[in-house]
């Protein structure tokens, strides 16, 4: 593994690998994925990180077996489950200084992220009092899977803040992954 390989959380391998269970997807998507991303989702806690291409194989193997908006569920359902406990207590701070805006929680990604990835960068743009973009970018090129996933983040991220946003667009371009958000 080379410095600029991207990297998944273990909590993040887990939790993935039990909604993915929990949907009767668990087996079929392990069937798809090489050796290596099956060792990996089935014993997540062998590593504190693993390779974000196994993170991809085996998101896009459930792409392959369900549809996104079931995909978007299992992502919101697992950083519901997994990350909840740790953002939590950040969140209650941030909104408690700053305002219950999802706007608050999204300027806090880029300093969250490594808690669950490592060497992806992202960026909050504000667009006025009700919108703006997150901006990630990866060291390789950005699956679709993660442009599905993120939706589930967001998701869980606006539930926290008491108020509903959506992602209104979303762009891949190559390394890069914008995820537009209006609330």
């Amino acid at each position: 593994m080379t410095q600029t390989d991207w990297q998944a959380s273990s909590v993040q391998l887990a939790g993935l690998s039990k909604q993915a269970k929990a949907h009767g997807l668990l087996d079929a998507a392990l069937a798809k994925c090489s050796q290596a991303t099956r060792e990996a989702f089935e014993n997540p806690y062998g590593a504190r990180w693993h390779p974000g291409a196994q993170l991809t194989e085996f998101g896009e193997a459930l792409l392959t077996l369900t549809d996104p908006v079931t995909l978007e569920n299992i992502n919101y359902e697992m950083t519901k489950a997994s990350f909840g406990s740790i953002l939590r207590p950040v969140v209650q701070v941030a909104l408690a200084l700053t305002g219950r805006s999802p706007g608050t929680l999204f300027a806090r990604v880029p300093t969250s992220l490594p808690q669950a990835l490592k060497h992806v960068t992202c960026a909050w743009e504000p667009e006025g009092k009700s919108a703006g973009a997150l901006r990630f970018t990866y060291p390789t090129a950005v699956s679709p899977y993660s442009g599905v996933a993120w939706r589930g983040v967001v998701r869980f991220l606006s539930e926290l803040a008491g108020q509903p946003a959506r992602v209104t667009e979303a762009i891949i371009e190559g390394n890069t992954l914008r995820l537009s958000v209006a609330w």
